[in-house]
């Protein structure tokens, strides 16, 4: 049940970055990309330096830095808010 639990608010993380990849940028691929990122590291490090990625992604995606930069943050706290749900759904099983 848990597993199952997870897995679907993993799939609507997923999707709710895409959504705001779409609005912000008209890439949604950018958020699926932007999403395995940050699950590859961790996203409370919020001293972690973006511009790299952001950069990246500006240029792969043709789009400004700036708002490469605003919709990596934008999707950071998006993932932060589903790993925060998970643990507490997690945590009432």
């Amino acid at each position: 049940m848990i597993e199952a639990i997870v897995k679907d608010l993993n799939d609507r993380c997923l999707l709710m970055c895409r959504a705001e990849a779409d609005m912000l940028t008209d890439e949604p691929d950018f958020g699926e990309e932007i999403y395995h990122f940050w699950h590859k590291f961790d996203p409370n490090i919020y001293d972690f330096d973006i511009s790299g990625i952001a950069g990246e992604c500006a240029e792969k995606y043709n789009i400004e830095a700036f708002g490469a930069e605003y919709c990596i943050e934008a999707i950071r706290e998006i993932v932060l808010q589903y790993d925060l749900l998970i643990k507490t759904a997690t945590n009432h099983e």
